[in-house]
């Protein structure tokens, strides 16, 4: 099974880094796809995951931009 994890190339990375980048909970995240580290989600997750991520990076990018403007005016 660990052939079907994240765990091997730069899968494991590009989860590492957009955790970090969405400010992500990461207990919730592991428990919401019921994994115990991110070396064990399934690589037919990996996309969907991926996904949530960068919905969840971009909602804080825009509030960013909005807090900016707001501070701009």
């Amino acid at each position: 099974f660990a052939d079907d994890l994240v765990n091997k190339g730069g899968m494991i990375d590009v989860l590492r880094r957009l955790v970090v980048e969405a400010k992500a909970d990461i207990g919730r995240f592991l428990e919401a796809y019921k994994i115990e580290s991110l070396e064990d989600l399934p690589v037919a997750r990996f996309a969907e995951a991926v996904g949530k991520l960068e919905r969840k990076r971009a909602q804080i990018a825009s509030a960013q931009d909005q807090q900016q403007e707001t501070s701009d005016a």
